[in-house]
């Protein structure tokens, strides 16, 4: 045993003379990664002291952009930021939920341009319906979000939804449903109403959902009969197909599209 570690020691002593060089040049390395590294650690504390406290990073601008309901004013109120204050001080994230809070907007994007800009890109949910309760009007978007609740509508130019308890309703939530099926349907009518009121002549003014085997839509002087919700938007779509006629311009009177072939039209006289 005495006789193989000496053996093993006169061949590292061999193994050290033969490679003393290039072992004395990867030590060398070694120790200019380290002092290279710990100068990169050092330079990068520095680079943050300074970011955080120099007069340079202090934000002189807050921009917002993208809103056409809120105001900017309210907008930078929400976000809680402030001119003066370190643009690296806050997290993005953190004034995106802020902001979010306001159930106008759909979503933020916080954006920073060094040394001291920071603008709110923001996207909005578009008012669209109206539910009349307890003499307040609350206002519904595209998705039946409640957005506010409000004490007149004057100057906004929304569809009706009848038939909807709001004694639950929340600022900011789907408006209440009691059943899957007024779920169903209040949804697909906000959304066909959201595609379509933006274009052509007619326009929803109203959503009756006071009994779901006999849903009405007011489009103009004209009352569409949907019946159930079964198939709602294809029934919605050939009723806007035939109003959209030159010959049914002005039309008084209804449309029922309640049931399989081809609708009733009667026109007032």
């Amino acid at each position: 045993m005495t006789n193989n570690n000496n053996k093993n020691k006169k061949e590292y002593g061999k193994y050290i003379l033969e490679n003393k060089q290039a072992i004395l040049n990867k030590k060398k390395k070694i120790r200019i990664i380290r002092r290279s590294i710990a100068a990169m650690v050092i330079m990068v504390a520095i680079l943050l002291t300074l970011s955080f406290n120099l007069e340079y990073f202090n934000i002189s601008e807050i921009k917002v952009s993208g809103n056409s309901t809120l105001n900017s004013e309210e907008i930078m109120k929400l976000s809680e930021l402030s001119s003066g204050s370190n643009i690296f001080k806050f997290k993005s994230s953190t004034v995106k939920t802020k902001i979010l809070r306001n159930p106008y907007v759909l979503d933020v994007k916080v954006k920073r341009s060094l040394p001291n800009k920071v603008e709110l890109e923001v996207a909005e949910r578009k008012a669209m319906f109206y539910i009349a309760y307890n003499e307040e009007f609350y206002i519904i978007d595209s998705n039946a979000i409640v957005l506010e609740k409000r004490d007149s509508i004057e100057g906004m130019t929304l569809a009706k939804i009848e038939g909807i308890d709001l004694s639950t309703a929340k600022i900011g939530d789907v408006i209440p449903l009691d059943s899957e099926e007024k779920k169903k349907a209040i949804m697909e009518l906000c959304d066909f109403v959201y595609n379509n009121n933006a274009v052509g002549t007619n326009v929803v003014s109203s959503i009756q959902l006071n009994e779901l085997v006999d849903i009405k839509v007011l489009i103009g002087n004209a009352e569409v009969k949907l019946g159930t919700t079964e198939n709602m938007k294809d029934k919605l779509s050939k009723a806007f197909s035939i109003l959209n006629d030159e010959q049914f311009k002005g039309f008084k009177g209804y449309v029922d599209v309640s049931f399989n072939g081809n609708p009733v039209i009667y026109k007032q006289e």
